[in-house]
């Protein structure tokens, strides 16, 4: 992947490259890429749910890599946290949400962004 060329698309690739440089990963992505399994919160939110971690765990036992998303209200591409690829980029999207409010944030991914499908 590399860098954005717009200027808010490099905010964003920074926002999201902070938290990946603080997070330790025990296994590498390898093989075809195209599942985003996407928390409909902010980072915070999704580091501290169990499920988002043990869904991605889940998916590698059966060598399916998976790549992680989050959100924030005003991201437009959306960067994967692990390889940094843009949210357009996957073939299947896989959202885990526990709130009511997280309902609104999905429709906003799949409605509002500049996907080119």
């Amino acid at each position: 992947m590399r860098r954005p060329r717009k200027s808010d698309d490099f905010k964003e690739y920074s926002y999201v490259k902070k938290f990946s440089d603080s997070e330790i990963r025990l296994n590498s992505i390898n093989g075809n890429r195209g599942v985003a399994l996407i928390f409909p919160n902010n980072y915070t939110v999704a580091a501290s749910s169990l499920s988002w971690s043990w869904v991605q765990q889940l998916f590698w036992e059966y060598n399916i890599p998976v790549e992680r998303y989050f959100y924030e209200k005003w991201f437009k591409k959306f960067y994967s946290i692990e390889s940094f690829t843009p949210l357009d980029e996957n073939k299947v999207f896989l959202f885990s949400f526990h709130f009511e409010p997280d309902i609104e944030n999905i429709v906003d991914i799949l409605k509002n962004r500049e996907y080119q499908f």
